[in-house]
């Protein structure tokens, strides 16, 4: 009995002992396979994250095109970028948007802006301006209440 059991010890060290390399190639290949899928999945996220970047830019750009026309007195804004040449118009988040060239619009399609008009405060009517001889009458008649 104690030699079948010093036996068993001998060959399950024996097999532990063998068992060991493999299971250390085994653990080593799935974290091979696992940077690999990381690895994949870092890129197909890169990839995504510029696509979102691209979304958001041309996104920005479309907004800062339809509140240039705004600012500029445009009446319709879809009509006035169909006009202009939006291809050569840049933007970027540090200098805005760059190259939209609205005046060739105005030139071209004039009723598609507001006209500027100057706007005059008052009605030309000067107050309490009076004539040389309506002052002249006040002030005799003024002169004659306060005498005594």
């Amino acid at each position: 009995m104690k030699v079948v059991r010093k036996q068993y010890s001998n060959t399950r060290k024996q097999a532990t002992q063998n068992d060991e390399p493999e299971r250390e190639g085994q653990e080593a290949d799935l974290r091979q396979e696992e940077i690999l899928q990381l690895e994949e999945e870092n890129k197909a996220l890169l990839q995504e994250m510029e696509q979102m970047e691209q979304m958001c830019l041309q996104r920005c750009k479309q907004m800062a095109m339809e509140m240039a026309v705004k600012e500029a007195g445009g009446k319709n804004v879809k009509a006035i970028l169909a006009l202009a040449d939006t291809e050569t118009a840049q933007y970027d988040y540090e200098n805005g948007l760059q190259g939209l060239d609205l005046e060739k619009v105005k030139a071209e399609a004039p009723y598609l802006f507001q006209e500027e008009k100057k706007v005059l405060s008052g009605t030309g009517l000067q107050k309490n301006k009076r004539t040389d001889a309506q002052q002249d009458a006040t002030i005799a008649f003024r002169k004659a209440l306060t005498r005594r």
